[in-house]
């Protein structure tokens, strides 16, 4: 009998969500592809959080551990800078159409909202060094020219980001949790470096499925 692999029978929107998280969080740490993030502690707790807590729906809760342990074994065919490309288009709307259904049924997002400010951070165009970062996405320009303009007020530079239709739905920006976490993550990353900022989502949420922090929410 031919043996399936099980990355194969994961959902896709597991595995957009796995490749999501570690493409921007990853890279502003300083990894160069998937194995090398994984290897550290912090990142798989942050990758089992979002993927069982947040992305998986109650069918798709078996293929948390497949996806988990088939991206520690498989051979790295692209790099995270490369997992990076266009992830306006590919990427980023399952993580936003989830935290919008979330929201809908006052559930938890903070893993959600993490995994987008690490991808405004990334959208910045440079690293905590301040190396340049090369970012390649229709949308970049202008993300770019919002950072610059409105770079010195955090609550105006994420409202600005709202803004960009269609990839923020108006329900998504006249959600005040919305807002409020988005912020809270992006300030923080900003302030702090993605490795700190992932430490305290980690704390926040390794209590998750026992008592969710956010919107009265249910896990």
């Amino acid at each position: 009998m031919t043996e399936v692999d099980p990355i194969k029978q994961a959902s896709p929107q597991l595995l957009h969500g796995a490749y999501t998280a570690l493409a921007y969080a990853g890279t502003l740490a300083g990894y160069s592809y998937v194995h090398q993030a994984l290897a550290n502690p912090l990142f798989a707790r942050y990758l089992q959080h979002l993927l069982h807590y947040e992305l998986a729906t109650a069918p798709m809760l078996a293929d948390t551990a497949a996806v988990l342990q088939q991206l520690a074994t498989v051979a790295d065919e692209k790099s995270l800078l490369q997992l990076t490309q266009n992830g306006s288009q590919q990427l980023l709307p399952g993580i936003l159409a989830t935290a919008e259904q979330r929201l809908a049924t006052g559930q938890g997002i903070e893993a959600l909202c993490f995994t987008l400010a690490a991808w405004l951070r990334f959208s910045m165009g440079f690293d905590a060094k301040g190396d340049t970062l090369d970012v390649i996405d229709p949308l970049a320009e202008r993300l770019m020219q919002i950072r610059l303009q409105h770079w010195d007020h955090i609550d105006e530079l994420v409202a600005q980001y709202l803004l960009v239709t269609p990839l923020f739905s108006a329900t998504l920006r006249d959600n005040a949790v919305f807002r409020d976490r988005l912020t809270y993550w992006l300030s923080y990353i900003l302030a702090n470096g993605v490795v700190t900022a992932l430490q305290t989502l980690v704390l926040e949420v390794q209590d998750y499925s026992a008592a969710p922090r956010l919107a009265g929410g249910q896990v």
